[in-house]
């Protein structure tokens, strides 16, 4: 009898080995590939990818950390895979041209889920392209300092949008903003700051509305045309005023307005107060 154990798990097919090793943070993964000649190969065109970098901000990033994302991404070019999610999330600022690479490169492999959580000096880490990007399906951006946004963006396949911290300040959000998401589901706007004096949410397929305010909304009057809307969540600062078009499908509202609005009777927060009650 022989006494090898037979190695079952590296007989299954590819999709389902890249099925396992996508539940496996991608440092990991990449270490399978001492396990035998098939898993050398294996790693490298696994559909998710995700980087995380959160040591002290105080200390130098690794070299070792940017070239393991290089190194990566530079395996992937060998594979006809596409990748179908991409995060990316760092604490230390990160060379621009570097991550506007790696961004293009994985714009390139047909990305579905893509999601960018970096504190940078300035926003020309992010190519003009990520935003006319036909293939995504989903969005994270947090990127410190501020991403120029381009006055037009292309989303033909995307339902989620998630974006924090942002800047929002040219003259840009308007109605024809959103016009190129058509089939965009859900929008989530966190601490992000309205230095325009309209911002414009008009998305006839929106189904969920999620806004954290932060103070700067108090000069900005917020329009939200948004005729399928089933969810509304807001939390935090008053608008200067509120317009709404149709909230006749909301189905679920959540409102939580500081005390101080309150207990000053302003009236800028009633007709906000007023629809939600009203569905």
């Amino acid at each position: 009898m022989n006494g090898k154990a037979e190695d079952r798990i590296s007989n299954l097919p590819d999709s389902l080995l890249h099925h396992i090793l996508s539940l496996l943070p991608t440092r990991l993964v990449a270490r399978t590939s001492i396990l035998s000649r098939r898993w050398k190969y294996i790693w490298t065109s696994i559909p998710i990818l995700r980087f995380r970098y959160d040591k002290d901000s105080s200390d130098p990033i690794s070299p070792t950390f940017i070239d393991y994302v290089d190194g990566t991404l530079h395996r992937r070019c060998f594979s006809d895979n596409d990748i179908h999610k991409f995060y990316l999330r760092s604490s230390h600022h990160l060379n621009e041209s570097r991550v506007n690479t790696w961004i293009s490169n994985v714009m390139s492999r047909n990305v579905k889920d893509f999601g960018l959580v970096l504190e940078q000096n300035d926003s020309s880490c992010i190519p003009q392209s990520l935003f006319a990007c036909a293939s995504l399906t989903s969005l994270l951006l947090r990127v410190l300092r501020d991403i120029d946004f381009p006055e037009y963006i292309s989303f033909p396949r995307l339902k989620h949008l998630r974006l924090e911290g942002i800047k929002f300040s040219n003259d840009c959000w308007n109605e024809k903003f959103f016009s190129n998401c058509p089939v965009l589901e859900d929008l989530a706007l966190l601490h992000c700051r309205f230095l325009t004096s309209i911002f414009c949410i008009s998305i006839p397929t929106l189904k969920t509305l999620r806004i954290i305010a932060q103070l700067s909304i108090h000069d900005c009057t917020l329009k939200i045309h948004a005729p399928s809307l089933l969810t509304l969540i807001y939390t935090g600062n008053v608008a200067k005023e509120y317009v709404f078009s149709s909230l006749d499908t909301l189905v679920e509202a959540v409102c939580h307005i500081p005390m101080i609005y309150v207990l000053r009777g302003s009236p800028v927060w009633v007709p906000l107060v007023k629809r939600v009650l009203h569905t």
